[in-house]
């Protein structure tokens, strides 16, 4: 809100615009989601660990493999991400919308399989359609 209510116009933007960034997994379950996911909680737990690299194979054990703190720094640092099937996609991304004020979204996902990121997306947009005015997939 301290963007919106200090900004001033210029010759390149003459009223503010915010962009907001997100991650989302949406799948067509919600289990299936808590295994795509996992590659996403271990490549961030990495990252806190100074140890960044590639995306790691998804393990629908992972998360339960951490200590309290590793999984409270993983909540916190993904606390408006998307996860879930259509409904509960379409409701954080309005959700996580409202909060930020956002006029548009950048969503995406680390999703190790080349064909879920796409369904992914695909589901997404889906949810989100009534949303979309000049969206671009």
């Amino acid at each position: 809100m301290y963007y919106r209510e200090n900004f001033w116009p210029s010759v390149a933007l003459a009223a503010p615009y915010v962009i907001a960034g997100d991650n989302a997994f949406v799948v067509d379950t919600e289990a299936k989601a808590a295994l795509l996911v996992s590659s996403h909680f271990h490549w961030v737990n990495m990252l806190y660990k100074g140890r960044p690299g590639p995306l790691p194979y998804p393990n629908i054990g992972y998360l339960a493999s951490l200590s309290d703190h590793e999984k409270q720094r993983i909540q916190q640092a993904l606390a408006y991400s998307i996860f879930g099937d259509k409904t509960q996609g379409r409701t954080v991304a309005v959700g996580f919308t409202a909060r930020t004020g956002a006029d548009e979204l950048i969503l995406g996902a680390r999703i190790h399989n080349p064909a879920a990121r796409c369904r992914s997306s695909q589901l997404l947009a889906e949810a989100l359609s009534c949303m979309m005015v000049n969206s671009v997939i």
